[in-house]
């Protein structure tokens, strides 16, 4: 029975037709392939438990990193900046002035900060720091410890690259300058400007992160720029020489050849001085003048000092290093060099001035070795120098020399050629020799550009008097003596100076002043070391000083010269301003006291006639502000006359019940011999016993 025949209450029982399979087939395969394109089914719960248990052990590892990371970079934080702070202090603790800084103990404790610092990076860094991905994380991480390192790092390279560059710089000054080689000369010193400039900013930067961190410092971190303003002063020092330097115009200097065998108050009589014209950096041009000629063709009168009036009616620049400060004697100097025809034919006014002792040249002969002048069959060692070259211009002018000074000019030239010359150790004994000149005073520096001068003084290279500032306790003393009329008696005399000073209980202070000279020229067969020995001396205390005695000056009576009568005659200002405070003694017509510098001054005359011995003692007194205390600061300032070979011994007494802490006695002595600084300030403390 076909199927179509089959009745509808019998399909259920009846199997299927063909055609039926074929239909239940195709649907089924529809459906599979709906399931295969259709968005998966929600998983079984075992399946759900399996993936939430996964990501609770990812949170919890990321947990664990997160920790570890933070754990990890906090240990290193703190190790990076104990490592700052710890180098800082270091740095702050090894030296106090940038002149320890430069010293080879300073930049050994450079160079092993820097090896320190270095290593705070570069070893035990964590784990996580070494990721690509986490490093920049973990140095945000680390914070002001982190750039502390970085920026003491700077500083310490640049000061380090600084004074590697400026021993190199020192030791081929002589070449450079000699040589023609201006523009090498000012690229080095711009260098050592930028590395300066350099070493400033990241100087402030450390202080101020230090400031930050500091709750965990021993020191005050303002303290460590102690040496950080001495940076300041050299860079602006660098950059005002760089800017005189460029300038198109020549710079005209004047170097002031003072004869230490007739002693001037600023240093020696400038019998010469050589003309140097400098461009760029190039010296163009170096002659010897004869400051006799100057003198004659000057186109101004001026009126001398008073003292200097018992040799001469009118001053000139001979006689100008008259002022203990020197800044106030090269001034003058330069002033009558443009007022001379023969100095200044071209109405060019002086730069500079440079004031070298003569003991300083024969210094140079000690590294150069002698030096021969053919022409005149001379040879000059140290030992020679000021005699030889004083003899044979004396000669000179006993022959009427037109000339007198040729065999100076022919000395200079060939002690030029030697210096350009001078292999690596003569140059580094040439460096040492010139610190210890500026040290001595025996080579002092006038620039007439006045923030240069500002810079230099900055460095004591200027030869200026030491400033009694308001509210200073202590003591001052500076005696400096002007050989007038006693030929060249200077290098034959012996001077000793001795001072003892009382400290009072009321805070009276005491001073018994001895200086004595003790004449030696018959060791000379040259007349002119021999010749009676005659000097004005100056005596320079603290202002409000009373003397209390005198003896053993020579009375001289000096009528004076008045410029006002005569219209070609010029007065000084500043001397005018000095003599006006002149006060006389009646009961010592032989001295008498004036304000020079910001000094009291006593001014008397000695004579000592050759193979004897004089001696001038002075008592004075001085008030200070509050009577001694336990503890109270005392300052002691000597200053030497640049040129003097005369020996120092000052013995300072505590007041009673009081004992000097630094040596823990009464007494506290001090020597200075003849080749000591130019400035000594002893800074002392009182203590009760």
């Amino acid at each position: 029975m076909s199927s179509r025949h089959t009745p509808p209450q019998f399909y259920d029982i009846l199997p299927p037709s063909s055609r039926t399979k074929r239909k239940r087939r195709a649907f089924r395969r529809f459906f599979r392939a709906r399931q295969e394109h259709s968005l998966p089914t929600l998983s079984s719960p075992r399946r759900w438990a399996r993936r939430g248990w996964a990501a609770v052990v990812a949170a919890v590892l990321l947990i664990l990193t997160a920790g570890a990371f933070v754990l990890d970079s906090s240990s290193y934080q703190s190790r990076v900046t104990t490592s700052f702070l710890d180098e800082f202090q270091r740095l702050q603790v090894s030296a106090q002035s940038f002149k320890e800084l430069a010293s080879e103990e300073g930049k050994s404790q450079l160079r092993g900060i820097s090896r320190n610092l270095q290593e705070v990076f570069s070893s035990d860094k964590p784990f996580l720091a070494k990721i690509d991905f986490l490093r920049d994380a973990f140095f945000s991480f680390l914070g002001e410890g982190r750039k502390g390192i970085v920026e003491l790092q700077q500083f310490v390279s640049s000061l380090l690259q600084f004074f590697d560059r400026s021993d190199k710089f020192l030791v081929e000054i002589p070449e450079l300058l000699f040589t023609q080689q201006g523009d090498a000369l000012l690229r080095a010193l711009r260098e050592l400007r930028d590395d300066l400039r350099a070493a400033e900013e990241h100087g402030r930067n450390v202080e101020i992160l230090a400031k930050k961190l500091q709750t965990s410092l021993v020191y005050d971190a303002s303290d460590f720029f102690s040496f950080g303003f001495d940076i300041q002063k050299m860079r602006v020092l660098l950059d005002r020489l760089v800017a005189w330097l460029e300038d198109q115009h020549p710079r005209l200097i004047a170097v002031m050849l003072e004869n230490p065998s007739e002693l001037r108050p600023g240093g020696g009589f400038v019998g010469s001085y050589l003309e140097v014209t400098l461009q760029r950096g190039n010296i163009e041009n170096i002659r010897v003048v004869d400051t006799a000629k100057v003198d004659k063709e000057l186109s101004l009168r001026v009126v001398p000092p008073r003292p200097l009036q018992a040799i001469m009616s009118t001053w000139g620049a001979a006689d100008a290093n008259w002022f203990l400060n020197f800044p106030d004697s090269a001034e003058k100097f330069l002033s009558f060099l443009d007022n001379s025809s023969f100095a200044n034919p071209k109405k060019r006014q002086f730069d500079a001035a440079i004031g070298v002792s003569g003991s300083a040249v024969a210094d140079l002969l000690r590294i150069t070795g002698p030096v021969e002048v053919s022409s005149f069959d001379l040879t000059f060692d140290a030992d020679n120098l000021i005699t030889e070259l004083q003899a044979q211009i004396q000669k000179a002018r006993a022959h009427k020399s037109e000339n007198p000074k040729e065999v100076e000019q022919k000395f200079f030239e060939a002690l030029v050629q030697r210096l350009a010359a001078l292999d690596e150790v003569k140059k580094r004994l040439l460096i040492d020799a010139a610190r210890k000149w500026v040290t001595q005073g025996k080579v002092r520096i006038y620039v007439r550009d006045a923030e240069l001068q500002t810079a230099l003084s900055s460095f004591q290279l200027t030869g200026e008097v030491f400033p009694l500032e308001h509210g200073f306790y202590g003591d001052y003393l500076a005696v400096a003596s002007a050989n007038i009329g006693g030929q060249k008696t200077d290098l034959f005399v012996n001077t000793n100076v001795f001072l003892q000073s009382q400290v009072g209980e009321d805070g009276t202070v005491s001073d018994h002043l001895v200086i004595e000279k003790k004449h030696e020229g018959f060791r000379s067969s040259y007349w002119w070391h021999r010749a009676t020995h005659k000097s004005y001396l100056k005596v320079y205390t603290p202002q409000g000083t009373k003397l209390e005695y005198f003896k053993g000056g020579v009375e001289k009576h000096l009528r004076g010269l008045d410029a006002s009568g005569d219209e070609e005659q010029n007065e000084d200002p500043l001397v005018a301003q000095i003599e006006r405070t002149t006060q006389d003694y009646l009961s010592y017509p032989a001295l008498q006291s004036f304000e020079e510098s910001g000094k009291n001054v006593f001014g008397f005359w000695m004579e000592v006639r050759r193979g004897r011995r004089k001696s001038a003692t002075i008592d004075y007194t001085r008030k200070l502000l509050v009577p001694p205390h336990e503890g109270q600061e005392y300052q002691f300032v000597l200053e030497r006359q640049p040129g003097s070979s005369a020996s120092y011994r000052v013995e300072i007494s505590a007041p009673v019940g009081f004992i000097w802490k630094e040596n823990n006695l009464p007494v506290f002595e001090y020597a200075a011999s003849d080749d000591g600084p130019r400035r000594v300030v002893l800074h002392l403390t009182l203590q009760r016993i």
